[in-house]
C-alpha cells in the first residue's frame, strides 16, 4: 500500500519501492563520496534500513544505494522522499541534487531537465551520530536511529504547469464549506483555467490564475457533504486541474478547538483514549510493512483507544491515510528528544527544527485525524534560553495552520515556561513507573497523589 493521496491521476508518477542496488562504504565522508565510483555488490528492498540486514546490523557508516529513473527528455522532474535518514545526499547522474538533513520529515527535490531518456539515482546515507551535519539526532534518544530511506520514494514526471498541493481547511462541515489554497510547483508562464470536482462528479469552472501567479485560494461548497467523525469517518476527494496536470486530495469534514478543559471535535467534547506509537520493528526498523501498519491500528482499536500519540517524529504518510479511515485521533509532533541548553544556543539546530515542523504541518494538513501538533519532546522548557524556539515554533504552526489546537510534552510541570501560549497541556510524568522511593519496586500508589499535585500547580499557573 504506498500512499494514496495526494495522488496526480494524469502525470507520469511512479513509485520506485523496491530493489535497489546497495554499496557498504562505511567510515568514510559522506560529502566526499563520487557516487560514479561506487561499485554495487549487494541488493536492499527500499523501503528498507541497511543496518536491520545480517551483514550490516547495527553497524554504523556510509552507504549508497541505486537506482534508474525513467525520463522523457527535456522535462524536469521531482523526487518525492517520504521519510529517509539519518543524513542523505542525493545524486542524479553524478550531480548533486540535495542533501537532507530531517531524518522522518517528507521531503522534495528538483530534478533539471536532461537529453538522457534513462537516469541514474544515487543516494548516499550516513547513519552515523554527527551533531554537526545531523543535529536533530542523538545517540541516547528513547528510540533506535536506523539508516536508510525509510518510507516510498515517487518519481514524477512534471508538466508545465505542474501542481504541489491543494491545501483544504473545513469552514462548516455541516454545510460542505472549505477553503482551499491551491499551490503549483514554478509560477505560471501564460493564463491557464483552474477546474476543480469532488467525489468524481462533474468538472466545474473555477476561474483563472494569471501570468506570474503561484499560488491560489479559493472558497468550495462540497455537494452532499458528509462529516467525519470517529464513529463515522467519512472522507471526501477534492480533485484540481490545470492544463494537462492535476491532483487529488481526500481529506474529512471536521473541526477541532478547545473550550475551557474539553477539546470539542465538531462542536462535541471528545475524550481522549490512547497509546503512544513508534515506528519500530526489530527486523524492519521504521520502514514498516502495510502488514505492520493494520496490526498496529488493529490492535490499538481492540485496546479501545481513539487516540494516538505519534511519538517522537512525523509519522508514515500510509499510517495517517489509515487513521483517516479508521477515525483514530491523532497527536502529530516534529523530531525532538530531550532539547537541552546546546541545542537551545545552537542556530543551525534550531533552523532545522523549524524547517521540519513546517513540513510537517504542510505534509499532514489534509489528514482529518491529525487534530493536534506538537514539538520538542521533552525539552527544558524550565530554561530562559528555550523561550525563542518555542515562541518561533509556536508562531511557524499558528501561521500555518491556525485551525487546530497547539501542544508540545513536557517533563516539568513545576517549573515549565510556556504553558501559556499553549492550547493543550500534555505531561509526561511516568507515576508507577518511576519512583521517588528507590525500594518501591510497584509504586502505584504514586499516581493519584501525583495528578493531584499536578492539578493544583497548573491551577496556580493559570491564576
Amino acid at each position: 500500500m504506498a500512499t494514496t493521496y495526494p495522488s496526480y491521476p494524469t502525470r507520469s508518477a511512479h513509485l520506485l519501492d523496491g530493489l535497489w542496488d546497495f554499496c557498504w562504504l562505511g567510515d568514510v565522508d559522506p560529502n566526499k563520496v563520487n557516487p560514479l565510483e561506487c561499485e554495487y555488490t549487494h541488493r536492499i528492498a527500499i523501503p528498507g534500513c541497511f543496518d536491520t540486514l545480517p551483514d550490516f546490523v547495527g553497524q554504523r557508516g556510509v552507504v549508497a544505494l541505486h537506482t534508474r529513473l525513467h525520463c522523457p527528455p527535456g522535462f524536469e522532474g521531482l523526487l518525492r522522499f517520504k521519510g529517509m535518514g539519518i543524513y542523505a545526499s542525493i545524486w542524479v547522474d553524478g550531480a548533486l541534487i540535495g542533501q537532507n538533513q530531517l531524518p522522518y520529515s517528507g521531503v522534495d527535490f528538483i530534478v533539471p531537465p536532461s537529453n538522457e531518456q534513462m537516469r541514474n539515482l544515487v543516494v548516499v546515507v550516513d547513519n552515523r551520530f554527527d551533531a554537526k551535519r545531523s543535529p536533530l539526532i542523538e545517540q541516547y534518544f528513547d528510540f533506535y536511529c536506523y539508516g536508510g530511506i525509510y518510507r516510498s520514494v515517487e518519481w514524477h514526471v512534471l508538466p508545465d504547469p505542474a501542481i504541489n498541493r491543494v491545501k483544504i481547511h473545513t469552514v462548516d462541515p455541516d454545510a460542505g464549506k472549505v477553503q482551499c489554497k491551491l499551490e503549483l510547483m514554478h509560477p505560471c508562464k501564460a493564463q491557464y483555467n483552474i477546474q476543480v470536482r469532488c467525489d468524481r462528479g462533474e468538472w466545474t469552472f473555477l476561474q483563472t490564475m494569471e501570468a506570474g501567479e503561484k499560488t491560489l485560494e479559493f472558497a468550495y461548497d462540497v455537494p452532499n457533504p458528509r462529516k467525519w467523525t470517529t464513529e463515522d469517518p467519512q472522507l471526501h476527494l477534492l480533485e484540481v486541474a490545470i492544463d494537462e496536470d492535476r491532483v487529488a486530495e481526500r481529506f474529512g469534514l471536521r473541526t477541532v478547538e478547545v473550550q475551557g478543559s474539553e477539546i470539542l471535535l465538531n462542536g462535541d467534547p471528545v475524550k481522549l483514549k490512547g497509546v503512544c506509537r513508534h515506528e519500530a520493528h526489530p527486523h524492519f526498523g521504521p520502514a514498516l510493512p502495510d502488514h505492520v501498519l493494520i496490526q498496529d491500528l488493529q490492535l490499538i482499536k481492540q485496546l479501545g483507544c481513539n487516540f494516538i500519540r505519534g511519538s517522537h517524529y512525523p509519522q508514515d504518510p500510509r499510517f495517517l491515510d489509515l487513521c483517516d479511515e479508521a477515525g483514530i485521533l491523532f497527536f502529530e509532533e516534529s523530531l525532538g528528544w530531550g532539547q537541552r541548553l546546546e541545542h537551545f544556543k545552537n542556530s543551525e539546530f534550531c533552523d532545522l527544527q523549524e524547517k521540519q515542523t513546517q513540513l510537517m504541518v504542510a505534509n499532514s494538513y489534509n489528514h482529518p485525524s491529525v487534530i493536534m501538533w506538537g514539538f520538542l519532546n521533552e525539552a527544558d522548557s524550565s530554561l530562559k534560553e528555550s523561550d525563542d524556539l518555542f515562541a518561533r515554533l509556536v508562531g511557524l504552526v499558528r501561521s500555518e495552520d491556525p485551525s487546530r489546537p497547539i501542544t508540545y510534552a513536557s517533563n516539568h510541570p513545576w517549573n515549565d515556561r510556556h504553558f501559556s501560549q499553549f492550547d493543550i497541556i500534555s505531561l509526561n510524568l511516568y507515576p508507577g513507573w518511576y519512583s521517588e522511593d528507590s525500594d518501591k519496586t510497584r509504586p502505584l500508589e504514586d499516581i493519584a497523589s501525583l495528578f493531584d499535585r499536578v492539578k493544583e500547580q497548573l491551577d496556580k499557573t493559570s491564576q
